[in-house]
């Protein structure tokens, strides 16, 4: 049988045409999303062995292996707080669906909840990152779509030393 219930949720079982064995859950409690499920997935799979075709990767996949491989990173908390914003918008979509057109509706949205530029800056650059990422390095896509930044206005006055505070940075000049 290619679905079956374990508890309340169905589950795929099916070969691939290159032999392998897939076992995956259907994540819902409906037959009818399940059986539309494993058909897509029977398809996907054909489609890549036989035809040569790319497979398709969604959002969480690239967010998944982005944090495994910055998990060194020092600001990793600041990119976990922007992947969460973004996954409300992104989640269970295709990389390659992702469109400039997309990533400008993701701004507007940030924008009206009263988000001043810089941040959405901060969240559009680990957006951009992981695109290209996915295009560049681990050949998911083949082209990541251009990530407009917001203009930041200038600080008006010099910025904090590293020593000590502003007044510190005027004296030592």
């Amino acid at each position: 049988m290619a679905i079956y219930r374990r508890g309340k949720i169905w589950w795929v079982r099916f070969t691939a045409p290159s032999g392998e064995r897939i076992f995956r859950s259907a994540r819902t409690e409906s037959r009818v999303e399940a059986q539309q499920f494993h058909d897509q997935l029977r398809a996907e799979y054909w489609r890549v062995q036989k035809l040569g075709e790319r497979p398709r990767y969604t959002w969480q996949q690239a967010v998944v292996r982005w944090l495994t491989e910055q998990a060194q990173k020092k600001s990793l908390d600041d990119d976990k707080h922007h992947l969460r914003r973004l996954d409300v918008h992104l989640r269970g979509v295709h990389l390659d669906e992702i469109n400039r057109k997309m990533i400008d509706q993701i701004t507007e949205s940030r924008l009206q909840d009263g988000v001043k530029p810089a941040t959405v800056n901060r969240m559009l650059e680990v957006l951009r990152a992981i695109l290209r990422r996915a295009e560049r390095q681990w050949d998911w896509i083949d082209r990541a779509p251009h990530v407009r930044m917001l203009p930041e206005p200038k600080a008006p006055y010099p910025l904090a030393h590293p020593r000590g505070s502003r007044q510190a940075s005027f004296r030592a000049s």
